[in-house]
């Protein structure tokens, strides 16, 4: 669950600032036309709610916090190269230009939902985000 009123000041800011470079990334998204890529997807709720859900609790949930262990660096690296790694089952783990964009794309991510997430103490404004970035490729 997602406390604002316990967030200090200056988690609410890192919060922000984390949050824009995911909000340009959507509107490049949307500008260059990339997300008619993902037009062919034939179950959009589940594109939509499921997978952005179980993603957040694998990568920003589960495997962030077993590497918080280590470190946090390692946890925020770590779960963003699994993250995007992960995606390129979508794409068969063939490369072409569009799959590395989607890499580093979802590397990126990965990063800035980590940073959301290890900020807000929740993973629940990670979900609210990949949810919505995940609803924008399909419009």
């Amino acid at each position: 669950i997602l406390r604002w009123h316990e967030l200090t000041r200056v988690e609410i800011v890192k919060v922000l600032a984390w949050s824009f470079p995911v909000l340009l990334g959507v509107i490049i998204l949307m500008v260059t036309s990339i997300h008619t890529v993902f037009q062919g997807v034939s179950l959009p709720l589940v594109f939509i709610f499921v997978i952005p859900i179980v993603e957040e609790i694998l990568f920003r949930g589960i495997i962030f916090e077993k590497l918080t262990i280590y470190s946090v660096q390692l946890a925020l690296v770590g779960s963003s190269i699994l993250f995007a790694l992960h995606h390129l089952q979508y794409y068969h783990f063939h490369l072409s230009s569009f799959v590395v964009f989607q890499v580093v794309y979802t590397f990126l991510l990965g990063i800035c939902l980590g940073n959301i997430g290890r900020h807000s103490r929740s993973i629940l404004l990670s979900m609210i985000i990949h949810i919505f970035i995940n609803a924008v490729v399909l419009l």
